[in-house]
């Protein structure tokens, strides 16, 4: 058994024993790769001379193995082929023969490389010839494949540190290329603007409802970009919808990335211990924006939904129960419920049914909205006359119109 690796061979005493085809092949790609190459022959390839190189023009001996970190023996002879690689097993060098040995340390593989990837393939001497055929028809599937994503990590890795390069490596390597765009552009600009959202399992939620939010309150001189907090919701995106950033993802990258500034804006409904969570992770990191849907925010959204229906009885409904939201509700002869609450008591038949939700999830569609599960169809039990907002928060003008400030005045 064996393992492929590769070896910087950069500034390393190398010996090749041989003077032919193979001894000149292997003397150019160690000569390639910077190191002090000596060749000793009783007769050598013209070609030689034009090389960098040590050249002992006689029989091998012993005394040419002191101080070499890898020799090939590259001649005709098998037997002193077998004789140099048994010397080098001894004494502990590496060795490799253009001949079969059973002592030889390594064997050459046929390769292939570009500014991006170096391609090794062996085919265990079944099939010498046919390995440069299959090993260029590798590259080229490579190529086609991550060509476009390598050239985008060269690019970030020629902008940024060593360092943090190799710290967010295994991160973004595994990004598609749309989201190493984005890196690129955070790179550029050096500030981003995160919306972190619980996030659903819905590709038009996650993705389509909210990139199109982002274009309509992104602003030029700073990245704008959503990320999703909810573990369950990340597994799921991981594997359906991997060009959604996740919050474990920006994190890491924020922790890293010290050149760009992070500025963090939670996008719930309520100020609650996961919201407090996710601050406390954002201020670790970057810079966090105050709660949007502060008491005055609250106030106006209450007003104009109630002020909008003023015939009717609106009943807010959150996942759960907001004190505060309930006692600006009462002021406009509005109520508030949370998602699992008995439906209060109501003397106004004409119901105004509001689901105070960011999106189009399953809480607004079918705990609230639908008329066969939800409280919808709890209210209709009861003989209520009921109306109901369509249109989620985050699509709501008002709100795009809050983003586009918030954003603004960074």
């Amino acid at each position: 058994m064996s393992i492929s690796i590769q070896l910087n061979l950069c500034h390393k005493q190398v010996l090749i024993v041989g003077g032919g085809n193979v001894a000149l092949r292997k003397c150019q790609q160690y000569v390639n790769e910077g190191a002090q190459v000596t060749v000793v022959a009783k007769t050598l390839h013209k070609e030689f001379a034009n090389k960098p190189i040590h050249i002992i023009q006689g029989e091998f001996e012993t005394s040419y193995l002191q101080h070499k970190f890898l020799v090939y023996a590259a001649t005709d002879d098998l037997v002193l082929n077998e004789y140099i690689t048994k010397l080098c097993d001894q004494y502990g060098i590496l060795c490799g023969s253009a001949t079969r040995s059973k002592y030889r340390s390594f064997s050459s593989m046929q390769q292939y490389h570009n500014s991006y990837v170096h391609l090794a393939l062996s085919t265990n001497e079944v099939a010498v010839k046919l390995s440069k055929k299959m090993v260029e028809k590798g590259m080229e599937h490579i190529m086609a494949v991550y060509g476009k994503k390598l050239a985008l990590l060269q690019q970030i890795k020629n902008m940024i540190a060593t360092q943090t390069y190799a710290q967010i490596r295994g991160i973004i390597s595994l990004f598609t290329e749309d989201k190493l765009e984005t890196l690129l552009q955070m790179l550029k600009k050096k500030r981003v603007y995160v919306l972190v959202y619980h996030g659903v399992a819905d590709e038009n939620i996650t993705v389509h409802d909210t990139n199109r939010f982002i274009k309509q309150i992104e602003y030029e001189q700073s990245v704008c970009i959503s990320c999703v907090a909810s573990k369950n919701v990340s597994v799921y995106c991981k594997e359906y919808l991997p060009n959604v950033f996740l919050f474990d993802e920006v994190l890491k990258l924020a922790s890293y990335c010290k050149d760009i500034a992070f500025y963090f804006d939670i996008v719930l409904i309520r100020e609650g211990r996961y919201f407090h969570k996710l601050a406390k992770q954002c201020k670790s990191v970057g810079q966090l924006i105050p709660f949007w849907f502060q008491k005055e925010v609250k106030k106006e959204y209450i007003r104009k939904i109630c002020t909008q229906n003023d015939d009717t009885c609106c009943i807010f409904v959150l996942h759960d129960f907001d004190e505060e939201f309930h006692i600006i509700a009462q002021q406009y002869q509005g109520l508030c419920m949370g998602l699992k609450d008995e439906i209060p008591e109501v003397t106004n038949k004409n119901i105004h049914l509001v689901p105070v939700f960011m999106s189009k999830g399953s809480h607004f569609i079918d705990d609230v909205l639908h008329k066969d599960i939800g409280i919808y169809a709890r209210l209709a039990n009861q003989n209520y006359h009921i109306t109901t907002e369509k249109i989620p928060i985050m699509e709501q003008a008002w709100f795009i119109d809050l983003y586009k400030t918030r954003l603004h005045n960074i």
